[in-house]
Order: C-alpha cells, then structure tokens, then sequence
C-alpha cells in the first residue's frame, strides 16, 4: 500500500509540475477570437427542459429575409428541412454545409435531396475527419450554436442545447468563417 501511494504521490506531482511547466506552450497553440460585444441577446434553450428549441430554430428560419447560412453535422429532421425549403422558396439565399460521412446516411441523404431539388448548394467535407459544427447564420445578425443537430432524436431524446447570439458583429465574424470553409476547394465539396 505504501508503495503505491508513493507511485501515485511521485505521478500525480510530475502531472502537476508538467502542467505548469508546460502551460506557456500549450496556452500559445490556442488562438481564440475574442469579440466585445456591445448588447448582444444570448437565448438559450435546452430539450430536456422542454425549451424546444426545434421550434425556436424554425421560427428563426422562417423569419430568415435575405441569407441562411448552415453548417450542420447531422441533418434529418423533416420540419426543419421544410422550413429551409419555405425559405428558399421566399428567394432567400441558402447555403448547407454538413459531414460526408453524415450526408451518406439513408436519412440524410434523403433531406438533402430534396433541399438540392430546389436549387439549395449544398457542400460536404472532403478532408478525413468530421464536418461537426452546428450553426446557422441568418441575416448577418444572429447565430446559433450548440450541441443540437437538426435530428429528430436531438429534438427529442438527446440532452442538447442550442443557443442564439443576437449579434451583428459576432454574425458577421461566423459569416467570414462559413465563407472561408464555402470557397476553400481542398477541404469542401459540391455534393
């Protein structure tokens, strides 16, 4: 038992000591984007709690006037997919970006071909690992992020949360960043 406690003792002071010898380099890899923001609006709404925020997100949709950018890993929920299309139809500019591997999946493959069969571009990532944000940019002046995907099983099951940023600055900054993955050729793809 002593022995142990030793090894244990001996271990946990090496992580400790590499921790705080190590923290400079490991805190110059992080490149975090800091914004100040002047009255940004946060709502945030969790499944569990029945804040449905299915229902939060189509209405944000559906009030959607002139762009809808989406970045989304999974998307299969039928509800949101017609609210996407209804925006496409009110001639606001759409653009879908998800997962390879995701928009392979019977469910998926499905919505998207009917977002495609109404003229929304839709593109997938063509590097090796995930396409995993959640975020949808309407009007350059809101955002939503979160855990939630545009699934039935988020909507219902899942404990997820998503959240929207009413603000023009951070939209604009995610716009840049959905441009930068939308032009960048190497990692995304027409579907």
């Amino acid at each position: 038992m002593k022995l142990f406690f030793k090894k244990y003792l001996t271990i946990s002071l090496l992580s400790i000591i590499l921790s705080i010898c190590c923290y400079p380099i490991f805190n110059n890899l992080a490149h975090a984007q800091t914004v100040r923001l002047c009255n940004p609006v946060i709502e945030y709404y969790f499944t569990q709690s029945n804040h449905h925020p299915e229902l939060a997100l189509i209405n944000l949709i559906n009030n959607t006037k002139h762009n809808l950018d989406i970045a989304i890993y999974s998307l299969t929920d039928k509800d949101t997919v017609s609210a996407i299309v209804y925006a496409k139809e009110r001639k606001v500019n759409v653009r879908i970006i998800t997962d390879k591997i995701q928009s392979a999946n019977k469910y998926q493959k499905e919505q998207l071909g009917i977002l495609k069969d109404v003229g929304i571009p839709i593109k997938v990532d063509s590097h090796t690992d995930l396409m995993h944000l959640k975020i949808t940019i309407s009007d350059y002046k809101l955002v939503t992020t979160g855990s939630f995907n545009y699934t039935n099983n988020a909507k219902t099951y899942n404990d997820e949360v998503l959240l929207i940023i009413k603000d023009f600055k951070i939209a604009r900054l995610w716009t840049d960043e959905f441009n930068n993955m939308w032009h960048n050729d190497k990692k995304f793809i027409d579907y």
